[in-house]
């Protein structure tokens, strides 16, 4: 059995693909995406991790793709408030850097990063947590491409008690 872990978690939608498959040959866009995401998402989340081990070797981001959902996520055994920041500041880093490839290839994204427990069980694809539905409830909010830092709603809701004098909801 996997054991609920806290995570930082991203989901990412990719806009307007229900119009690409629609008004293309499904292998032309598979063609097309396949190397965007393989580039564009493999090269950040390397990159990133790379910069992440140096500070933290518990740390990974790791990305799982369905359609035009991304669920990005990282993980660190080190439950501190400091390193609750670096987490989300780490996955927004690596989510940006996704976000401009996703741009200089015409592709636009809209999404939301949140925080808190999940099971993660990566051997039979099962993902599931209140972060991950909250994400998903904030970038269904949003009418623009871009991203949101969601309000956790769980102890952790504002990424550690040292941050809630600088955090405040819209």
């Amino acid at each position: 059995m996997v054991e609920p872990k806290k995570y930082a978690v991203g989901l990412i939608d990719i806009l307007g693909f229900k119009s690409l498959i629609r008004n293309n040959q499904i292998n032309d866009v598979y063609l097309r995406l396949n190397g965007i995401i393989k580039r564009g998402i493999k090269e950040a989340v390397e990159g990133m991790n790379n910069t992440i081990y140096k500070l933290d070797p518990s740390c990974e981001i790791k990305y799982k793709i369905f359609s035009d959902t991304i669920l990005i996520y990282l993980f660190t055994e080190n439950p501190s408030a400091t390193n609750k920041i670096i987490q989300i500041t780490f996955l927004s880093s690596a989510i940006g850097m996704i976000n401009g490839y996703f741009i200089d290839k015409e592709f636009f994204l809209r999404g939301a990063i949140s925080y808190g427990e999940c099971v993660f069980d990566e051997e039979n694809d099962v993902y599931i947590g209140k972060p991950i539905i909250e994400a998903y409830e904030w970038e269904k909010k949003q009418n623009w491409a871009g991203f949101v830092l969601c309000p956790t709603r769980s102890e952790e809701r504002r990424v550690g008690k040292e941050c809630r004098s600088r955090w405040s909801p819209y």
